[in-house]
């Protein structure tokens, strides 16, 4: 029975989008994901869409383009400006990369089995990607899914060589056209999407001795490229020229002091000490304490013998270039992270796309090397990343994006906040990044607070926060501000201090991590308080 189902394509592509979005239902109906304000952004762009305004990129930003924010803004239309919309355009992009990554392996592989078997790993991965695949942060699920698609579009045009030797030249500009596309949406999708075209250009070169046709393919696939990087190119030339080049390096992340050497040494470092551990789903992204630890040897040694075994029979030779060129994700995505700004951030997002090679390495594995201990480990392995989803899903700080404790905000009664401010007759004010726009989402932007306030424990403050400009223009209109700050009581104490400085009269509301300055006696600004200065 299980032998006759796995040999049917469409039914095991649907059993796996079943098993996908229960396991996705389930852990949102346990609230397992905190709502945060890079996702709250999201939600606001598309609610802007929807109002008439256009984006090339998120808000405050010079890279990523808003492709996810537009997506969301068709979700809204269709079932309301809601969270939840939000998350349900992330397990449907998702759930396309199950698909497509199905159809890659089946197409490379010509085996059924290998195929559900890998597609059964991406629909019960390591917590780290099901976190990153069902909170949108803009444009990480697009990624993902030119990603795949890239390698499914690159195996046929290898099968097309080898069997009917030529090239299938619209499916050469289907992945000209998708690094393009990738380029603008998320360069992260290039770990993925470079890979594939390298793997297509040595076939391109080895079955062609004739030079002429060689470059006129690869001119084809250029010009698919600038086609599909047209927005690109045009915020590049036209509109916000060079930021976005130093975006894309890491420039809005760049807060490292040291010199490049330093920083490429410690990149590394970062990589070998937290890499591994949370692509493995030893660790959630947001922490350093393992998961289910009388699990980890086991996958652990998974893992180990699993390469062990694929390397000693160079497994087999005639697949080496598919496995080359997944291994070409692993060795992108760590070089990305040791090279660029981005290795600051140890949390996880940026080991993303490791996702993809690792299933089909376990779907090989698992089918191909029949051996009793691979397959008991790999189910082991299968159970963890279910055990360490539950596990993070149902204890504090839950499935947060955030890896940095101060940014952790429990919005757990924004509901409370928003009655209670709009109780009050409070509807604009200042507070930190992690607080404004989810709250500005939550109230249909009823309440407007704009981040001027710093959320670091030692007042660090960057004006990127302030993300979204018209705020600033909306905010002149409130006849009175309220302050809230979270989890911070230097700066308490400097507000405290600031209101008696100035002769200002206030009353205060604690819920739970918000700490609400409202009532005040006179409508004044961080600047106007002289508080600002302390922030630099």
């Amino acid at each position: 029975m299980i032998q006759k189902i796995l040999e049917n394509k469409v039914i095991s592509i649907v059993i796996l989008l079943i098993f996908h979005f229960l396991f996705r239902f389930l852990l949102l109906s346990i609230n397992a994901f905190p709502f945060n304000s890079d996702e709250a952004i999201v939600g606001l762009m598309a609610k802007h869409i929807l109002d008439g305004e256009n984006f090339l990129y998120f808000y405050g930003q010079s890279y990523m383009g808003s492709l996810d924010a537009y997506l969301v803004a068709l979700g809204f239309l269709l079932f309301g400006e809601q969270v939840w919309v939000i998350r349900l355009i992330q397990l449907i992009l998702y759930g396309l990369v199950i698909i497509f990554s199905y159809l890659f392996v089946n197409i490379s592989f010509q085996n059924k089995k290998i195929a559900f078997v890998s597609s059964l790993f991406l629909v019960f991965p390591a917590v780290n990607v099901v976190l990153y695949t069902t909170v949108s942060l803009g444009g990480y699920g697009e990624a993902m899914l030119l990603g795949v698609v890239s390698f499914y579009v690159a195996a046929f045009i290898v099968k097309g060589i080898e069997i009917y030797k030529k090239i299938n030249h619209v499916y050469l500009g289907i992945l000209g056209f998708l690094l393009g596309i990738g380029l603008f949406v998320n360069p992260i999708s290039l770990t993925m999407i470079i890979p594939a075209i390298v793997f297509v250009a040595w076939k391109i070169v080895k079955s062609n001795k004739s030079k002429k046709k060689i470059f006129v393919q690869f001119l084809f696939l250029l010009i698919f490229f600038l086609l599909g990087s047209a927005l690109f190119w045009y915020s590049l030339i036209l509109t916000n020229g060079l930021s976005v080049i130093r975006e894309i390096g890491g420039s809005a992340v760049a807060v490292e002091s040291e010199s490049y050497f330093q920083l490429i040494k410690s990149h590394a470092i970062s990589l070998i000490l937290f890499g591994p551990t949370v692509i493995l789903g030893l660790r959630p992204p947001w922490g350093v304490n393992l998961i289910g630890i009388v699990f980890i040897p086991f996958v652990i040694l998974y893992w180990i013998f699993t390469i062990y075994l694929l390397g000693k029979e160079k497994y087999k030779f005639k697949d080496a270039p598919i496995f080359v060129a997944l291994t070409g994700v692993i060795i992108l995505v760590a070089g990305g992270f040791i090279f660029t700004s981005f290795g600051i951030d140890p949390s996880g997002r940026y080991f993303l796309p490791i996702v993809f090679p690792l299933s089909v390495f376990f779907g090989y594995a698992f089918i191909k090397l029949n051996n009793k201990v691979i397959y008991a480990l790999g189910i082991i392995t299968l159970v963890f990343h279910l055990y360490g989803a539950w596990k993070s899903g149902t204890e504090e700080p839950y499935m947060t994006t955030q890896f940095y404790s101060p940014a952790q905000v429990d919005h757990s009664r924004i509901n409370e906040l928003q009655k209670f401010l709009i109780h009050e007759e409070e509807y604009y004010g200042f507070s930190n990044y992690w607080i404004s726009y989810p709250l500005a989402f939550v109230s249909d932007e009823k309440i407007i607070s704009i981040p001027k306030l710093p959320y670091h424990q030692d007042l660090r403050f960057t004006e990127r926060d302030n993300r979204i400009s018209k705020y600033n223009e909306i905010l002149e209109m409130g006849s009175s501000y309220f302050y809230i700050t979270s989890n911070n009581p230097k700066l308490d104490d400097l507000l405290v201090r600031a209101f008696q400085e100035n002769y200002i009269d206030y009353l205060q509301k604690q819920i739970d991590d918000y700490h609400v300055f409202y009532n005040l006696s006179k409508k004044i600004t961080p600047e106007e308080l002289g508080i600002t200065n302390e922030f630099n």
